[in-house]
């Protein structure tokens, strides 16, 4: 098996926070299409070389936009610009790179061949340096710390009587480390079945690097783990380490980390369209997500307090009975696990050292479903004569409030959860509560013995349940609570994944099938090899 990781050495933020400018181009050009991702190449029967032969590049629709496009041609001559194309980006932050990475018109090797950058802290000129790219995606190398302004000049291209496209730009490089370069790889992927929790995929690995080059590791840059070319992780650096001159141990985890430091402001739900609530809540955060197309028209109904998103996406993901998932893709994901079983593990594809263990006997599982109704009893949620005077005060509630009403102050914003108000002397803020009632939906184990001791499950705090879902929730932890035996081992994984269901043969009891719920993978030879729990 061929082990990659790619390593977008990148400064975080970057592309989000540099707005374009430019001069010398084209009416379609759109320059804040660089702050997203690359955008798309088409054929264009009215340029030279721009019609592949092969049929691969389509025929542009009418309301094609691309990023930066020259308004002027090449030279017939020598492919230089009458006036180059210059590109300003400026950012209110400031930060570091190993240089600029510049994408041009990949399908159809169009490219600059001339290339001046600038960089500025504010009106001071750090860096003024000249570039001749020889390849359509072109890193342009030099470590300039603390910039946050950018004068790019492109005043000569590798074709004659040609526009130049612009379709991305990296604030630094994106580096690629194989196996050669690579200790100590491992890389740990969970699922709960039934989103009791949403867990954090892992990647961690030492570096031994075989180049000069020195890095700038921060926190949040993306990491692409590949087997045989395949995507199996996008995770984010979280702490790195350097040993040696060429050595560093490097720690990241995936997008639930994101999630986990990230602060959602919740709210009271009816028949919310959960597709909308996860845009809602991933889109300001830029995280990528897809939700499967069975959960696209699925609604939500009762509370979310004030948590992170990590927290709230949780309580989604179990009301619908659904999973979060970010292995194997660049996304968070969301979608129903499957019955089907994927595989069979057996002595040709298990190592010798497996162990089976009992759990405890489910004897009951209890699940408690809420219902939140406007009342009418009133709450005082602030007092200036307690907590004081001041503007663009924010004030959590205990509880969930409505109908919010202020003496002696201004409310600025609202909602159920929190107020923002400006308080002066004796203001005080108030609403009124939510009725809210509990029912606990109770299934018990009829196989018990009179022995037996009392095992209860209790899943109380998902305040998405309501008396629509709780039934087929209910009954969906059941079963996977109720299942007993958890094996772990290592297995050959082949194509199985975390979250497949398969099927586990022995030679001395009943054969079990179960869900893999962790797999730690590591790298062995040309085989991918993985320590698996299944429950």
């Amino acid at each position: 098996m061929k082990l990659r990781v790619s390593y977008a050495d990148v400064a975080v933020g970057a592309k989000e926070n540099f707005a374009p400018s430019a001069t010398g181009q084209t009416n379609n050009s759109t320059p804040a299409l660089l702050q997203g991702q690359q955008t798309p190449m088409y054929a264009n029967p009215c340029e030279i070389y721009s019609v592949l032969l092969d049929g691969s590049l389509e025929v542009p629709p009418d309301d094609v936009k691309y990023a930066l496009v020259s308004d002027s041609l090449s030279s017939a001559t020598d492919g230089s610009f009458e006036t180059p194309l210059v590109l300003t980006l400026t950012a209110t932050g400031q930060y570091t790179s190993q240089g600029i990475t510049l994408v041009f018109d990949e399908a159809s090797n169009r490219y600059a061949t001339a290339v001046n950058i600038k960089w500025y802290r504010d009106s001071t000129l750090l860096s003024d340096k000249n570039f001749t790219p020889d390849k359509p995606n072109f890193f342009c190398a030099n470590k300039i710390e603390n910039y946050n302004k950018l004068i790019i000049s492109f005043s000569k291209m590798n074709m004659p009587r040609n526009r130049l496209y612009l379709t991305d730009i990296l604030y630094g490089n994106v580096r690629n480390f194989g196996k050669d370069e690579i200790e100590n790889f491992s890389l740990l992927q969970e699922i709960e079945p039934v989103s009791e929790t949403v867990s954090i995929n892992t990647v961690g690995f030492t570096l031994k690097k075989q180049s000069d080059v020195d890095f700038i590791f921060q926190e949040k840059q993306p990491l692409y783990t590949y087997f045989d070319d395949t995507l199996v992780q996008t995770t984010f650096i979280t702490h790195y380490e350097r040993n040696s001159d060429r050595t560093y141990d490097i720690e990241s985890e995936d997008y639930v980390s994101i999630l986990d430091d990230s602060p959602f402001g919740g709210g009271i739900y009816s028949a919310k369209n959960a597709a909308a609530l996860i845009g809602e809540m991933l889109s300001p955060l830029k995280v990528e997500y897809e939700i499967a197309g069975s959960l696209q028209n699925a609604t939500l109904t009762g509370y979310l307090a004030i948590s992170s998103c990590r927290e709230a996406l949780n309580q989604i993901a179990f009301a619908l009975g659904a999973v979060v998932d970010t292995s194997y893709s660049d996304k968070v994901k969301l979608y129903k696990l499957s019955d089907t079983v994927a595989g069979t593990l057996n002595a040709s594809n298990t190592f010798t050292g497996q162990t089976t263990t009992f759990r405890d006997k489910l004897t009951e599982l209890r699940l408690t479903a809420y219902s939140y109704v406007a009342g009418t009893t009133d709450y005082t949620a602030y007092k200036a004569a307690d907590s004081g005077t001041g503007t663009g005060i924010t004030v959590a509630f205990p509880e969930p409030l409505h109908s919010l009403s202020i003496t002696n102050g201004t409310i600025v914003s609202q909602t159920v959860n929190q107020a923002v108000i400006n308080a002066d002397a004796n203001c005080v803020l108030t609403g009124k509560k939510y009725d809210k009632t509990q029912t606990i939906i109770t299934k018990r184990n009829p196989l018990i013995l009179a022995g037996d001791k009392e095992n209860v499950v209790e899943l109380k705090d998902f305040t998405l349940v309501n008396r629509t879902n709780a039934d087929e929730l209910a009954t969906a932890a059941y079963n996977y609570y109720s299942a007993r035996r958890e094996i772990s081992e290592k297995i050959l994984t082949g194509n199985l994944k975390v979250g497949d269901k398969v099927t586990q043969e022995y030679d001395y009891m009943d054969d079990v099938t179960g869900r893999i719920v962790s797999m730690k993978h590591t790298v062995s030879g040309t085989a991918q090899v993985a320590e698996v729990i299944i429950k």
